[in-house]
């Protein structure tokens, strides 16, 4: 049924256009029965924006903070930040992997984000400035330097101290 249709059409074009070129037409264009119309859709689409308020109140002191890091004031004020960002025990398959060294740049990493300096320190023969403060050779803790000492701290969480090695001028 479908070729009774088709043929139809194709012959009844050929006769269309022969009786074109008969008749002298060169540019012979056909009717145009359907066409086809094209809208332009326009869509509003929502993104999430911060939205940012003004909030008034009153304050007793303005405190200004710096970005850049900083030190700690003293060492009881190291303690009290430590006592709430120590470093769980580190549990790893492989026993080498999670030594002194990653307890030392997690806790540096730690007061970095909090914005405090507190530097790796590596030690030779257990000793840091001539002071003793591991029973290890070669060992990895924290320097922390207070405006008034300079302290060593062993970052281990079942072996953490203290260690004062240096007045600072």
């Amino acid at each position: 049924m479908l070729r009774l249709i088709v043929v139809p059409i194709s012959v009844g074009l050929v006769i269309t256009f022969w009786l074109g070129w008969i008749l002298g037409v060169e540019n012979f264009e056909p009717e145009v029965i359907y066409k086809t119309e094209y809208k332009t859709v326009s869509e509003t689409v929502l993104i999430p924006q911060p939205i940012y308020y003004t909030v008034e109140k009153e304050v007793e002191k303005v405190v200004y903070q710096s970005i850049y890091p900083r030190q700690f004031e003293d060492i009881e004020q190291f303690r009290a930040w430590y006592e709430d960002n120590k470093p769980g025990i580190f549990i790893n398959a492989d026993p080498t992997r999670n030594d002194c060294d990653d307890y030392a740049e997690y806790l540096q990493r730690k007061a970095l984000t909090h914005g405090y300096l507190l530097s790796s320190q590596l030690v030779e023969d257990g000793k840091l400035y001539g002071v003793k403060v591991s029973e290890d050779g070669y060992h990895m803790g924290n320097l922390l330097m207070t405006k008034d000492a300079i302290y060593y701290v062993e970052p281990h969480p079942k072996k953490f101290a203290i260690t004062k090695v240096a007045d600072r001028d």
